[in-house]
């Protein structure tokens, strides 16, 4: 799965989709940075059923895409468009 500009998004395995939540924060999210959005934007994700699409709250009060539950991530050494270089990093 990709955002807009291409840039591939990941899901955590050790979060939980039901309920959503994510476990990844501080240098986890340094390089694992959350797709973030307003709380009050409207989610639109071209080619995904837009009721799998939701949001939830990150402890720090931000709110992350969640797909099918699960909060979605970008990786931080993904550095063009198509970069898939976080799969399975750490064997996740």
């Amino acid at each position: 799965m990709s955002d807009g500009a291409v840039r591939s998004l990941y899901r955590f395995d050790k979060d939980t989709a039901s309920p959503s939540g994510s476990n990844c924060a501080g240098q986890c999210a340094a390089t694992w940075p959350p797709l973030i959005v307003a709380r009050d934007q409207v989610l639109y994700a071209s080619g995904v059923d837009p009721q799998l699409v939701g949001f939830v709250e990150r402890a720090d009060g931000a709110c992350q895409i969640t797909i099918g539950g699960w909060p979605v991530y970008y990786f931080a050494k993904d550095n063009k468009p198509g970069d898939l270089l976080g799969q399975g990093i750490g064997g996740t």
